[in-house]
């Protein structure tokens, strides 16, 4: 497999995203100054360099805006730019992102971490730094629950994670489960770097933008669907023969 890719055209670049720049403190709390997420960046930046010089990465990864020291990083990059690169490596740091919807609208195949390891990040950053997931923070959205009625509330959990809950994997799953990020499809999702590196070099990136193309075309539709249905509500019944 390497050997057909070497002797294919190099690949556009990767566009490698896998932290923010308010994530360093999130990823390994107690770390003096905060710098885990750079140090990880840094470990991922030697480990690519290294699988390079093997000839076993095809891939020129590039950070965007992320601080490290000795890693090449873009901080401004326009939407046609950024849809030339080959792939992203998207680490979510909140459970909604417009960058995910307007890659993934772009064709712009995406990798991501599995659930457990996006869980994982989550309950650290909640219980240990005031960074990231802010709209699941309790002490941000934390409100009071609509109580009248027979019927129970039509959720398994509280749609906020407080600091003083005894764990909350299982509700922090259950949300990461309704996200964009494990509700599209054509994604792919690596359970270690090594995982990715292995993902990559067999990676077919125009079928996945197949699949991508034919489920933004199918939302696009669904969307235009219900929207002229709520005008015609707003307009009343007279004008539904005219959509």
């Amino acid at each position: 497999m390497t050997e057909r890719i070497r002797a294919e055209p190099s690949p556009k670049p990767q566009n490698l995203k896998p932290l923010s720049p308010s994530l360093s403190a999130s990823e390994a709390p107690g770390c003096p100054g905060g710098q885990a997420g750079p140090a990880l960046l840094e470990l991922l930046w030697s480990f690519f360099g290294e699988e390079q010089q093997k000839g076993n990465f095809p891939f020129e990864p590039v950070f965007l805006s992320v601080r490290v020291r000795a890693v090449p990083t873009i901080y401004a990059v326009t939407y046609e730019e950024m849809s030339q690169f080959y792939a992203c490596v998207f680490w979510p740091w909140d459970v909604m992102m417009m960058l995910f919807s307007e890659l993934y609208t772009m064709l712009v195949p995406l990798f991501l971490p599995d659930r457990h390891w996006i869980v994982s990040t989550m309950l650290w950053s909640l219980r240990y730094s005031d960074q990231n997931w802010w709209h699941i923070r309790a002490r941000n959205v934390k409100a009071q629950l609509p109580s009248a009625g027979l019927a129970p509330f039509p959720i398994p959990y509280d749609p906020w994670i407080g600091t003083d809950q005894f764990d909350g994997r299982e509700q922090a799953a259950y949300w990461l489960s309704l996200t964009e990020f494990q509700q599209y499809p054509n994604l792919g999702h690596f359970r270690s770097v090594p995982d990715l590196l292995a993902q990559l070099r067999q990676f077919d990136a125009e079928e996945a933008k197949r699949g991508m193309r034919a489920f933004n075309e199918a939302t696009l539709r669904s969307s235009l669907d219900f929207y002229r249905w709520a005008a015609a509500c707003l307009l009343g019944n007279s004008m539904l023969p005219w959509l």
